[in-house]
């Protein structure tokens, strides 16, 4: 690169620009000579070097600045002038790029307005005023972008790391210099180190992982991309946070105190020049702001900044080495700086340090009767990424064991609920818990920490269990899964999630109740000593209290019935909670163990979730009224109308079948079952299996005649079961006409995963030979060697009238066995009973399942359950 003449500024023309502004006044003039000022500094830009430029840049826009406060502060027919009051009461300064003396042609200009106090009359009004001329002068007039904001001496130790990190590049325009430095000391005094390090480079990956993850891109962002600009100036901001070096100085700094060698500094200089040059040429080409160099932008840069070409290379391919070398020497800058500052000893609070990633102790009293501490040291984790050294364990432990349980402190109630409403919550409550601390300050949960469940179908204590149900709350909200990802970022209180997550089987503790009832009244007890208000309190009782209703309204009710939602509704009537309910529900599953969670449990929970949510926010579920079905079924018959099927057949199943499957079956779907009850007419049952992409189960579907005796559930159950084909929900639908024709859907799998091609075809196979009578159930399972076991007893066995308006639903809980759902249909077909719906689910070493039936159209009556149950064991 053809290196620009080392020449200082031209003197005589700041001289003269500076005697031209003292002139001006009106807003046009003001905005005229910027524009036509500002045109002259790129013109003469070519013979400075980079640097250079946009510190001339930067100068002219001071000039305007100063001159734009002496304009404010001129008197008026109702006030004197205020220059004075200006010079001790605020001061402009400039931040950001502008503050480093950074400026291309079409950067932006940040200002900040510093007041030394409030409710000054009269630096109001200058404020308001010189607010005007920049927005007039700068914005509409010459066409700069300008940020601007307003602030107080006092707010300096409150703001955020990015508005910090903008303050510390802060440098004093006009007005009062003793404000500005006032706000200086306070603001570097306010800086905590190792906030401060951790959040910027939170920050900065977040920003290359946006811009692309290597230096090394073919078209790279030369101010905020991974080797650019912005690698050098975080070195910058690091280095004045943990070592308290000045903006102006930093680099000089870093070279005295051994941050960086002599060379090192050089070089990062030499990359700061390049960047400067080069950006301002790529503005300047642009007409805009433009920091990408892509591939059309490249040769004229090249050409622009006197990259040449020659045989042996192109002025482009010059370019991008060189672009590549300073690149390479901005991250190895950033590398460093950040480790050398990581690694310097930082002040957390008295008595603790951070150091390399750790806490380091440094007071071994430093937790000694303050339980805030404790819980403090975990919030640091958390917040900063750090962990402990061993004596930080030490000594937390010997303070808990020395401050009985249960906790009452505010301040350490309130750091808990940080840690709850924060990010790594798992990773946080399982390092407490690893401690003992979680324990001792959650006795709720300590109680249940090494209780073994009586549910066999648990994995894990009941205290590791809730420990895992964070766990899975935290991955549902930052899954895959872009509903559950959304769900999430809309919970008021996610805090009272992890809470629920923490405390919901506390009441396994006390025996002899029923633990979701205990739980509630444990639940409040721990809300209100952790200082949640009275209605966070009742929606934690609450959430425990229903906290398995979710579970067992998905897994044994037929969610096509508006009763159903209905029930479930009148209890969870509100979005937010049943939110809640719903991520809690999917984690709590999935951390019960590896054999309690099924793709078709997630697909009714989600079904669940969706009918509920329409039915609270309209207030007006699914209606099945005569009215209603009338204005539905012209709409179905419109929607198949664009089908090749006969007019006639789509009126006539439209006719036929029952509410419930117009509700719930869609267009294309239901063309298909038109299509296979034409077959099934002529003597062709079917059993078309479909999977959905990404799906973890079948649909199967089977389409023949019913049989004039209830009974075809039970041969397919009970073919399925030769096969080894699980049966997990089942919806069984008969078309009423001359002759009546059975449409059974049902979800179903084959060790745990869709059905294989292999496996579709075998079932299509025994099925549809069962189904023509070529076959029998009986012979089927022979061949297979498969029987019943003689011996059977249900757990439980319930028959409910009140879930449905027009079935019974029986519930039956029983020890799991091969061929259990054979066995229950089968017992309700000998009985003369029609199955409507099943729902079929396995926990641990039991099954309970649920049977929605009808006994010659109606309900079943009073003697129905020892009916059933006499049936199950001759079956």
């Amino acid at each position: 690169m053809a290196g620009p003449k080392e020449a200082p500024y031209d003197q005589s023309w700041i001289a003269q620009a500076r005697k031209d502004l003292t002139s001006l006044a009106m807003v046009e003039d003001l905005a005229d000579f910027v524009t036509a000022r500002r045109s002259e500094v790129i013109e003469r830009a070519a013979d400075l070097p980079g640097e250079a430029r946009t510190r001339l840049l930067s100068d002219l826009i001071d000039m305007v600045v100063r001159r734009m406060l002496e304009v404010a502060c001129e008197p008026t027919d109702s006030t004197p002038s205020l220059l004075s009051q200006a010079e001790r009461s605020l001061s402009i300064v400039a931040t950001g790029g502008y503050g480093r003396r950074e400026l291309a042609p079409f950067s932006d200009v940040d200002i900040n307005f510093i007041a030394a106090s409030e409710d000054d009359p009269e630096v109001d009004a200058i404020t308001r005023r010189m607010f005007r001329l920049i927005m007039d002068v700068l914005l509409s007039g010459a066409k700069l972008k300008v940020g601007y904001a307003y602030r107080l001496v006092g707010e300096a130790g409150a703001l955020h790391h990015q508005n910090q990190t903008a303050l510390l590049d802060a440098r004093f325009v006009a007005g009062s210099r003793e404000v500005y430095q006032s706000f200086q000391d306070e603001l570097r005094r306010s800086i905590q180190p190792v906030a401060f390090i951790h959040d910027k480079m939170k920050e900065r990956e977040a920003v290359i992982a946006r811009q692309g993850t290597s230096l090394y891109l073919v078209e790279p962002n030369i101010k905020e991309g991974e080797g650019s600009l912005r690698d050098l100036q975080l070195a910058g901001w690091l280095a004045q946070a943990a070592y308290g070096f000045e903006s102006r100085t930093v680099w000089e700094d870093m070279r005295m105190h051994g941050l960086l060698s002599t060379a090192e500094t050089a070089e990062a200089a030499e990359a700061r020049e390049f960047f400067s040059r080069l950006r301002w040429e790529m503005h300047v080409a642009a007409g805009k702001q433009a920091d990408t160099l892509t591939v059309p932008k490249q040769e004229s840069a090249a050409a622009s900044l006197g990259y040449a070409d020659t045989p042996e290379e192109s002025g482009v391919e010059k370019l991008m080495r060189d672009y590549y070398r300073h690149a390479e020497v901005a991250r190895r800058t950033a590398e460093k700086v950040v480790r050398r500052a990581t690694g310097l000893q930082l002040e957390l609070e008295h008595g603790l340090d951070a150091r390399d990633g750790r806490i380091i102790l440094q007071n071994p009293e430093a937790f000694q009767n303050d339980p805030a501490a404790c819980i403090r040291a975990f919030a640091y984790c958390q917040r900063y990424g750090l962990t402990f050294d061993q004596p930080v364990i030490d000594a937390i432990r010997a303070a808990t064991a020395s401050c009985p349980a249960p906790i009452h402190d505010p301040e350490a109630a309130k750091l808990f609920l940080m840690i709850l409403g924060g990010a790594n919550v798992a990773t946080t409550l399982t390092s407490m818990a690893h401690c003992g601390v979680l324990q001792w300050f959650v006795p709720e949960f300590g109680r249940v920490m090494r209780l073994v469940p009586y549910d066999p179908a648990h994995e894990f204590t009941v205290g590791w269990h809730s420990l895992t149900v964070v766990q899975h709350c935290e991955r549902l909200g930052t899954s895959g899964d872009e509903d559950m990802r959304r769900l999430y970022s809309t919970l008021r209180q996610p805090e009272l999630l992890y809470l629920l997550a923490l405390v919901h089987d506390s009441g396994k503790a006390v025996r002899g109740e029923e633990h979701a009832e205990s739980g509630a009244r444990i639940a409040a007890m721990a809300g209100k000593r952790l200082g949640l208000d009275t209605e966070s309190v009742e929606r934690l009782q609450f959430l425990v209290r229903n906290h398995q209703l979710m579970s067992d309204t998905a897994r044994l009710r037929d969610l096509t019935l508006r009763k159903t939602v209905d029930d479930f509704t009148a209890v969870v009537d509100e979005v937010d909670t049943l939110t809640m309910l719903f991520i809690f529900t999917n984690a709590d599953i999935l951390s019960v163990g590896s054999r309690a969670w099924s793709e078709v449990q997630g697909r009714f929970l989600r079904e669940l979730y969706f009918r509920a949510e329409r039915a609270i926010l309209t207030r007006a579920p699914i209606s099945d009224t005569d009215e209603d079905m009338a204005l539905h079924r012209s709409r179905v018959r419109r929607e198949l109308s664009i089908t090749s099927l006969p007019e006639k057949a789509v009126d006539e199943h439209i006719a036929l079948m029952p509410a419930m499957y117009l509700l719930n079956t869609g267009p294309e779907e239901m063309a298909a079952h038109i299509a296979a009850i034409q077959r099934a007419r002529n003597g062709q049952p079917s059993a078309d299996l479909r999977t959905e992409p990404g799906s973890g189960f079948t649909e199967l579907t089977v389409c023949a005649l019913d049989d004039p005796e209830p009974g075809l559930l039970s041969k397919i159950a009970g073919a399925l079961w030769a096969i080894d084909v699980n049966v997990h929900a089942a919806q069984v639908f008969t078309r009423k006409g001359q002759d009546k024709v059975a449409l059974d859907q049902l979800y179903v799998d084959f060790e745990g995963k869709p059905l294989p091609e292999f496996k579709k075809a075998q079932v299509e196979k025994e099925l549809t030979e069962v189904l023509r009578g070529d076959q029998t159930v009986h012979g089927l399972l022979a061949e297979r060697n498969k029987e019943l076991k003689p011996d059977y007893s249900s757990l439980s066995l319930e028959v409910l009238n009140h879930l449905s308006e027009q079935h019974t639903v029986i519930e039956v809980h029983a020890s799991d066995q091969p061929g259990l759902l054979y066995r229950f249909t089968r017992a309700i077909a000998s009985l003369g009973w029609d199955i409507h719906s099943a729902r079929v689910s396995t926990w641990g070493a039991e099954a309970r399942d649920a049977f929605y039936v009808t006994a010659g159209g109606g309900k079943l009556g009073p003697d129905a359950a020892d009916r059933l149950e006499e049936a199950l064991k001759r079956a």
